[in-house]
């Protein structure tokens, strides 16, 4: 799973992660072509040279960095909540509804933005980002693949599972993007709170 090549080389990570913090809200609101190095350098304060001497391979090394930062960020809110611990006796249900605050609170972390979701869609044309995008699709269909398996123990048989695994994440990502659409991203709370009640 890619969520284990993220644990490795942690040294010298924490200055490098608040510049990713940083860097995150700009890509995930103007895309990876709208965010220029003008633009991911006034986000950290720092000039382009520094900028560069932080993120060597440039825009590119600063997206990559960034995709494995977002996958990193939903895996602890939300889809680490999929996962069965042997000894805790909780339930599907639970999970689920773990599962779906989880991603509320990662989502309001992040403006309601999500930047997996930016890179896939508004910059979804452009070759050079297909290896993230690549990446992308890997980790969601992984973590759908949990999500399947909870709904399956939930109750439901494997076809009905995968449908119901899928209406939710297009459910979490739909309500990103309308609330974005219609510039009512006071509405996800509420919608979020929703999707919760369900379980």
């Amino acid at each position: 799973m890619i969520i284990d090549t993220l644990r490795a080389n942690t040294s010298n990570m924490t200055s490098k992660t608040e510049l990713l913090r940083k860097l995150q809200g700009v890509v995930a609101q103007r895309g990876s072509d709208g965010a220029t190095l003008q633009h991911l350098a006034a986000a950290t304060r720092l000039s382009r040279a520094t900028l560069y001497h932080h993120f060597p391979g440039g825009k590119e090394e600063i997206i990559a960095q960034l995709v494995r930062l977002a996958i990193s960020d939903l895996q602890k809110h939300a889809f680490s909540h999929l996962i069965k611990q042997p000894a805790a006796k909780v339930t599907p249900a639970k999970q689920l509804r773990r599962f779906v605050q989880g991603f509320a609170a990662y989502a309001k972390q992040q403006n309601y933005t999500c930047l997996l979701a930016t890179l896939t869609f508004h910059d979804a044309a452009h070759d050079h980002l297909a290896a993230h995008q690549a990446i992308i699709h890997q980790q969601m269909q992984d973590w759908e693949k949990s999500l399947v398996e909870v709904f399956i123990e939930y109750g439901h048989g494997t076809k009905k599972a995968k449908r119901q695994a899928r209406g939710l994440l297009s459910d979490l990502y739909g309500t990103l993007a309308s609330s974005k659409l219609m510039d009512r991203v006071e509405d996800c709370p509420k919608l979020f709170a929703r999707l919760e009640r369900k379980f």
